[in-house]
């Protein structure tokens, strides 16, 4: 795949078939697997499921141990199907998983005439969380002021990203002067665990 390619995609598939180098990208795989789960409600008002999915979140950051997550796959109620696949020791699996879990709650359109679910708000969020693959952006350290970092580590925590608009300004003051680090906080978003500015300012791989 090239990067037109990658820019221009429609089929999320293709693009996690890319990502599934074996380039340690299991933690980024496994956030875009929550992210997804937690753009269904019947995943987030499900209390077994909600846990599941944090597990899962604790595990990415090596915060909780492949006990605590094979643990969190059981439950009573809710949908099965996501607790299954989130908790998946598979980052890959897990990915995958959460694209077909979008299909089969019915939120994602069938496109007729390319015979194959369109995924947008997947799209967007592999787009939030692996940026340019093709393009390492070169982030100087001296960016992750104390302010920067605060920002982007509340964020993380809260999962509420409403300052993005501020953590890019915060970095300008920084002396940030790369185009895609602004344009990224400043563009429509979504964000989720994993967005590849908020990982850069605080040092996460």
């Amino acid at each position: 795949m090239t990067e037109a390619e990658w820019l221009v995609c429609e089929d999320p598939t293709r693009l996690l078939a890319f990502l599934n180098d074996g380039n340690n990208r299991d933690r980024r795989l496994r956030l875009f697997s929550c992210g997804c789960y937690r753009r269904l409600p019947d995943c987030t008002e499900d209390e077994s499921t909600r846990s599941a999915i944090e597990a899962a979140e604790r595990f990415a950051d090596a915060l909780a141990d492949s006990e605590e997550l094979r643990g969190a796959r059981t439950g009573k109620g809710g949908p099965h199907n996501a607790r299954f696949w989130v908790t998946r020791t598979s980052a890959f699996a897990a990915a995958g998983g959460a694209l077909w879990s979008l299909r089969d709650a019915g939120t994602q359109p069938y496109d007729r005439v390319a015979q194959h679910f369109r995924f947008p708000k997947a799209l967007a969020l592999l787009r939030d969380i692996f940026g340019y693959p093709f393009r390492p952006v070169t982030f100087s350290p001296s960016w992750s002021t104390s302010t920067a970092v605060a920002l982007a580590s509340q964020m993380y925590e809260s999962r509420d990203f409403g300052a993005m608009l501020i953590l890019a300004d915060a970095l300008q003051d920084a002396g940030c002067d790369s185009a895609d680090v602004l344009d990224h906080c400043r563009g429509p978003g979504p964000h989720v665990r994993g967005c590849w500015v908020v990982d850069l300012v605080q040092g996460k791989e």
